[in-house]
Parts: structure tokens; C-alpha cells; sequence
């Protein structure tokens, strides 16, 4: 069955016929997810051997059936740059969930700034509360572009998030990711507005705990209510 799959979808990879072998891929899934154990070893054996647009077609069948023993394959596609290879591990190891997360907290570790860039999108994807702390990782990178990621995924992910971005937007030193973590907090409306305002009218206090001087906390929270301000304008 597995391979009478693979020679219909060989025949027609790499052509324009994207909807005749989106039939095929649809088709036979259903017939392999009753094959049982057997036919993972095989997907896998095929995925070690295959490249191109079939590789990418026997990966999708691959997550599908057994989500985890794709992990691996799928992180390969991490590395690179974002493309349709990328997408659909993003997409895959999202939908895996929080039982991935340990995974993705080592290779982020070791990852180049590309794939910690491509492993912070998975956490978008994964509704989970414990994404956070590897968004708090995230956080400390020294890498401007995962930094940035981290910052624009916790501006969607809701009030849980309030805190990281508030800390992270009077501790910064970078007036860039200061902006970038103002527009996310003003994601966050109505309860950006409720805590900061309190804030903008008595600086003082928390400039203490922060260690910062008042007419740069004010700065800070008064980005944010620009942010919110624009935010408000676009959707007119």
C-alpha cells in the first residue's frame, strides 16, 4: 500500500499537478493509519532516503501518524530559512503541543539565531501556559531577531503575558526593543491601559524598584499608549 502510494505521488512530484497529488496524499492516509506500527519504521526508513517535494509529502504523513517520531525530522527544517518546509514543521510541532516543549527548550540551547527564531514561531502555535518559560529564554537572547520573535509572540498571546513585557520594557537598554515590546504590550488592551495608567500619573515608586530614572519610565509606558493610540487609528 506504502509503496503504491509513493510511485503514484513520484510520478507526479516536482509538477504543476499540486491538486492531483494533494488527492492521492488524502486518499491514502487513511489507508496507512490502519497499517499499525509497520508502517512508521518504513516512513522513516523512506525519509532517510528521499529529498525534494517527496521528502516534504512522507514528513506530513509522518506527522500525522505519530507526531513525535517526526520531531526530529521536522526540527532539520528548522534550521533553515522560512519556506514550505518551515511552515509545515512550525505548523506540525505546533500542533504536537505542550508535550514537545522539552525538545524544543534543548534545541533552542544549541540552535543557531535562525532555528531559535523558527522554534520561538512554534510557541506561538502551542496555547499551552507553559511555552512561557521558554519565551523567558527567549527574552534573555542576545540575538536581535529571536529577541524580537519573543517579543511580538507574547503581544498575542493575552493578560499572561502582561508581566514579561512590562519587565522587560523598563529593563531594557535597547530603545528598538523597547518599541517592539510597547506595541506588544498595547496588544494586550484593555489591560495595558488599566495597569499603566496608575503608573504614568506616580512614576516614582516604580522607578525604584527598577532602578530607573522617572522620566524614563514615563517614556516607556508613553510608548505603549502611542502604540495603542495607532493600534485605535488603523481601525477606523
Amino acid at each position: 500500500c506504502l509503496n503504491a502510494l509513493f510511485q503514484k505521488m513520484q510520478a507526479i512530484s516536482g509538477t504543476k499537478q499540486e491538486a492531483q497529488l494533494n488527492q492521492i496524499y488524502n486518499e491514502g492516509i487513511g489507508a496507512l493509519s490502519a497499517m499499525g506500527s509497520d508502517i512508521i519504521a518504513l516512513l522513516k526508513e523512506h525519509l532517510r532516503q528521499e529529498k525534494g517535494p517527496m521528502r516534504l509529502m512522507l514528513l506530513r504523513t509522518l506527522a500525522k501518524l505519530d507526531p513525535m517520531e517526526a520531531v526530529p525530522f521536522l526540527l532539520q527544517y528548522l534550521q533553515g530559512d522560512p519556506g514550505a518546509e518551515c511552515y509545515m514543521a512550525i505548523e506540525s510541532l505546533g500542533g504536537i503541543g505542550k508535550a514537545v516543549l522539552p525538545i524544543l527548550s534543548k534545541a533552542f540551547g544549541t540552535g543557531t539565531p535562525n532555528m531559535q527564531c523558527n522554534i520561538v514561531r512554534v510557541l506561538h502555535k502551542i496555547a499551552d501556559d507553559e511555552v512561557m518559560e521558554l519565551y523567558q529564554t527567549a527574552l534573555k537572547s542576545l540575538e536581535p531577531e529571536v529577541l524580537d520573535e519573543a517579543l511580538r509572540g507574547l503581544g498575542m498571546r493575552g493578560v499572561k503575558s502582561y508581566d514579561l513585557l512590562f519587565d522587560f520594557l523598563l529593563r531594557t537598554e535597547d530603545s528598538r526593543h523597547a518599541q517592539v515590546a510597547a506595541a506588544s504590550l498595547a496588544q494586550l488592551e484593555p489591560i495595558a491601559s488599566l495597569r499603566l495608567i496608575p503608573i504614568f500619573d506616580q512614576p516614582a515608586e516604580i522607578a525604584r524598584s527598577f532602578h530607573k530614572d522617572e522620566i524614563m519610565v514615563v517614556d516607556r509606558i508613553a510608548q505603549v499608549f502611542i502604540a495603542i493610540g495607532k493600534s485605535v487609528a488603523e481601525k477606523i
